[in-house]
């Protein structure tokens, strides 16, 4: 099969999608990456795949920067003529699902999570989930990565819980990131929060867990 995997940008192409693309061309089938160009990334998946070139804003709200990526996707997939489309990233679920349906293409949607779009509800927050109600109707499966995201969608009838899978996350390359024995050097046990400094994130929450292990354990 032609299989068009679709994302908002060429770096999280690169280093989150490029293996599941690996898999697909093992298993005999041909791979295009549909993303939004950059100097970098996107260079660097060409050197292995095939790639078009994407015009979408991930960060926007404006309606016809909107429109625009909605009428790319229906020029690309014109073009390309996948048999099967990944889609990935909020908007990309959306748009994406409906433009591969106007072309009858099978499509899956990840949604790999929320984000604070749903966290801090606004009217912003119950336009995208009408949007992914009207969309996701035309997915062949939709995937979560999180039982809370996928109950979430449920308990908004959203999606139907016949066109959902649950996946246990996106996985990591550990040929890629292996744990080196000589950097472990503490003897003490260290934990480490690796995110970006966002409320969001549990910054604040994991604040809160140190001062409560050093209330507990003061001469640790």
């Amino acid at each position: 099969m032609k299989i068009a995997i679709v994302t908002n940008s060429s770096w999280s192409a690169y280093n989150f999608r490029s293996n599941l693309a690996r898999a697909f061309i093992e298993d005999g089938h041909d791979v295009i990456f549909i993303i939004p160009f950059d100097n970098d990334y996107s260079e660097k998946l060409k050197k292995s795949f095939k790639c078009h070139n994407l015009s979408i804003d991930p960060k926007s709200i404006n309606p016809f920067k909107d429109f625009k990526t909605f009428f790319n996707l229906l020029r690309v997939y014109s073009q390309v003529k996948p048999d099967v489309i990944c889609h990935f990233t909020i908007k990309l679920n959306i748009y994406g699902s409906i433009a591969a349906r106007y072309f009858n293409i099978p499509s899956v949607a990840n949604i790999t999570g929320l984000g604070t779009l749903f966290i801090k509800k606004n009217i912003i927050t119950y336009f995208s989930e009408f949007l992914y109600k009207l969309s996701l109707i035309f997915t062949y499966k939709t995937f979560f990565q999180n039982i809370e995201d996928l109950n979430y969608f449920l308990k908004k009838k959203i999606i139907t819980k016949a066109n959902t899978e649950l996946l246990p996350g996106s996985g990591v390359d550990l040929d890629k990131f292996q744990l080196n024995p000589l950097l472990i050097k503490n003897d003490k046990f260290v934990f480490l929060l690796i995110s970006r400094l966002l409320r969001d994130k549990g910054i604040y929450e994991y604040i809160e867990a140190i001062k409560l292990i050093r209330r507990r354990y003061p001469k640790n």
